[in-house]
């Protein structure tokens, strides 16, 4: 009987596989607000003494590095790439953060993903959350 286990080896023995053909992965989600959040975000305006889009930005990709760290029994992760990039729809009041992360490995690029989406969605509603405390942060998932 075969088995096919992304974290087996030859023998098909479980353990942390790292296989060389690379990986990637893209992970989105979205945050729900208000009116005067998303004007505030749209704007650029200054939330919480810093603009709430680069600091989103930079936890995202800082979570996506240390994914690795901070999910138990996981090897490490060679990350080649992260993307982080979002859409802004005026008439749902909704931001969509997307993350994309490359590996060397063909394991670890959607659990980075994952946690750097998340991470920059979670940072979003510490920027926001004085404006409107009802955020919502909703569908957080791979699309790829």
């Amino acid at each position: 009987m075969a088995y096919d286990y992304s974290q087996a080896d030859e023998e098909n023995e479980s353990g942390q596989v790292k296989e060389k053909d690379g990986g990637e992965a893209t992970a989105e989600g979205s945050l729900i607000m208000n009116a005067a959040a998303f004007q505030a975000f749209m704007t650029g305006s200054s939330v919480g003494g810093s603009e709430a889009w680069t600091v989103a930005r930079l936890a995202g990709i800082q979570g996506a590095k240390q994914a690795d760290e901070l999910i138990l029994v996981s090897h490490s992760f060679n990350i080649t790439g992260i993307e982080m990039e979002y859409e802004a729809d005026e008439d749902e009041k909704k931001v969509l953060v997307r993350c994309q992360v490359r590996t060397r490995e063909r394991t670890g690029s959607e659990t980075a993903s994952l946690v750097g989406c998340g991470m920059a969605l979670m940072v979003l509603v510490d920027s926001l959350r004085a404006i409107d405390r009802g955020l919502k942060i909703d569908g957080l998932r791979i699309v790829r």
